[in-house]
Formats: structure tokens, C-alpha cells, sequence
């Protein structure tokens, strides 16, 4: 019995050390993944760019078509390439916030006007509304505009000629005193709409629906990525029918007017107060006017 017992410990440990050196191996080959497609964007960007010079430069309609075509696929691969790099770092736990000020509705305007050559190709109406000309609040730029790309993309990949696609923005007010303002954002299509037995597996990693577009192959990992994000962002998203056909994705994040920002210079401002031997001189006069405002270093390598 213990020589059975030695020898049954003896197996188990092998196991576990075979599935540890395949676990390393497997994260040395995602490793070695994510590398090759970060060194994938230099070139693709150094690609783009000139090639926006020359469609301006450009005065023969054919030759503006095909470097038009070579631009798209220039950048629906850098696209693709980011998505990849974001999956990496959402696999990983990678993500923070990056939050900044700015106006959101102007912000979410331009991310919808990206879109507007795409649409008129397919013959599909774009229409932006929003119930408010501004809100200036505190977010996260990059993560916003990514979540806006995706859901817009795929609203018009999969909605047929002479449909619509209609982003709808308004600001929610509080709800009782624990329950901050909201702003909500819906992405509505007229598009072939998404199954009920499927609506609680598209923002599963990898999932792919029955119905696909075969001009436009996705991945699996667009709508993740974005539920990944709306987490990151402590907003929400889900999904319904648009009826009579198509999709409704309805998105609601807390507004944050600076408090956020506020309250981190204002704890910096104590800190200095209740510890004024960590703050370093400069040399000069430190209660010259202007003194207390923030100093951005900026570094580019």
C-alpha cells in the first residue's frame, strides 16, 4: 500500500509538471504572438501614411479608386492587428483606466462620422441624434472610441442595401440620491438581427453566430473585447431586437463632470500640505503666481 500510495503521488506530480511546461510553453507562443503583431503596426502605419499623401496628390479617378482599395485594407488590417493586441492584454488582466475631460457628445460624433463612406457604399442611412449639444465629463478616450468602432462596424457589416443605422445618445438623470446621472448610448440597425438563443453567447470570446458575413470573416473576439471594455469603463451593455428587424445595442455609463480629477488634485494638494519636505524646489519661488499647477513631463522614444 505505500509503495502503491509513493507511486500514485510519483504520477501526479509528473502530471502536474507536464501540465506546467505546457502551460509555460503555450504562454511563451502568446508571448511570441503578441510581439510579431506590436512590430506589425510600424510598417503598416509607415504604409498609411504615405498613401494618404498620395490620394490627395492623385488626380486620375481610377488610380484614386485603387489606392482607395489598398488604404481600406491598409487599415482594416492595422485594425485587426489592434483588436489582437487588446485581446492579448484583456487575457492577461493588462487594461486600466486612461481617463480624460473633454465633451463626449462631440467625442462620439466623430467617431460615427468615420463611418460615413463605408455606409454610402452599402446604400445605408446613417443618422446621429443626441438629446444634448454637450456634456463635458471625464473618460477614457481610447477604450470608448474602440467600443463605438466595433458596435458601429458590425451594425453596418451586417445590415443589408438601403437599411438604416442609428445612433441614439441622451443623458439620464440621477435616480434617488446613490444613483448617479447616466449617459445612454444605443446603436440601432435594421440589420438581420441576432437570435434569442444567441444573445447570451455573443460576447463570449471566440463565439461566432450562424449567420456570417463572407465578404467581411470575423474573429469572435470584437464584441468581447468591447464587453471587456464597458466593464473597465463600470458601464453596461446589452443587447435586444429592433422591431420590426435588426439589432438594438443599448450602452449606459455613470457621468463623472471632474469629480474624478478634482478630487485627485485636491488630495495631491493636501498631501503637500501635510508633507511639504517630499515636494522638490526648483530653486525658484515656489509661491511665485502659478506655481500649484500641474507639470506634465512628456517622453517619446
Amino acid at each position: 500500500m505505500i509503495i502503491r500510495n509513493e507511486q500514485q503521488k510519483f504520477k501526479m506530480k509528473q502530471i502536474e509538471l507536464e501540465a506546467q511546461r505546457k502551460h509555460e510553453m503555450d504562454e511563451m507562443k502568446l508571448r511570441f504572438f503578441t510581439n510579431v503583431s506590436h512590430e506589425l503596426r510600424t510598417p503598416l502605419t509607415l504604409i498609411i501614411s504615405p498613401l494618404e499623401n498620395m490620394m490627395k496628390s492623385v488626380a486620375d479617378d481610377h488610380q484614386k479608386h485603387q489606392l482607395s482599395l489598398i488604404h481600406k485594407n491598409a487599415i482594416r488590417l492595422l485594425n485587426m492587428v489592434n483588436q489582437l493586441l487588446d485581446f492579448r492584454k484583456s487575457d492577461v488582466n493588462e487594461h486600466s483606466l486612461n481617463l480624460s475631460y473633454g465633451d463626449i457628445i462631440s467625442f462620439l460624433k466623430n467617431s460615427f462620422t468615420y463611418f460615413t463612406e463605408y455606409a454610402e457604399k452599402k446604400n445605408i442611412r446613417l443618422t446621429f441624434f443626441s438629446s444634448v449639444d454637450e456634456l463635458r465629463m471625464v473618460f477614457d478616450e481610447d477604450k470608448m472610441r474602440k467600443i463605438m468602432m466595433n458596435l458601429l462596424s458590425n451594425a453596418i457589416k451586417f445590415t443589408e442595401k438601403n437599411g438604416t443605422v442609428d445612433v441614439l445618445v441622451k443623458l439620464l438623470p440621477k435616480n434617488g440620491e446613490t444613483d448617479p446621472e447616466q449617459i445612454e448610448i444605443r446603436i440601432i440597425d435594421t440589420g438581420i438581427g441576432i437570435k434569442d438563443d444567441e444573445k447570451k453567447w455573443i460576447f463570449e470570446r471566440f463565439y461566432q453566430g450562424k449567420t456570417k458575413n463572407e465578404d467581411f470573416p470575423g474573429s469572435g473576439i470584437g464584441l468581447h473585447i468591447v464587453k471587456e471594455f464597458v466593464s473597465i469603463c463600470k458601464g453596461t451593455i446589452h443587447v435586444y431586437d429592433n422591431a420590426p428587424k435588426g439589432s438594438m445595442f443599448i450602452l449606459q455609463f455613470p457621468v463623472d463632470r471632474l469629480k474624478y480629477i478634482v478630487s485627485q488634485s485636491e488630495v495631491t494638494k493636501e498631501e503637500q500640505i501635510e508633507n511639504p519636505g517630499d515636494v522638490v524646489s526648483n530653486g525658484e519661488n515656489d509661491e511665485a503666481p502659478g506655481r500649484n499647477e500641474t507639470r506634465i513631463l512628456l517622453v517619446d522614444d
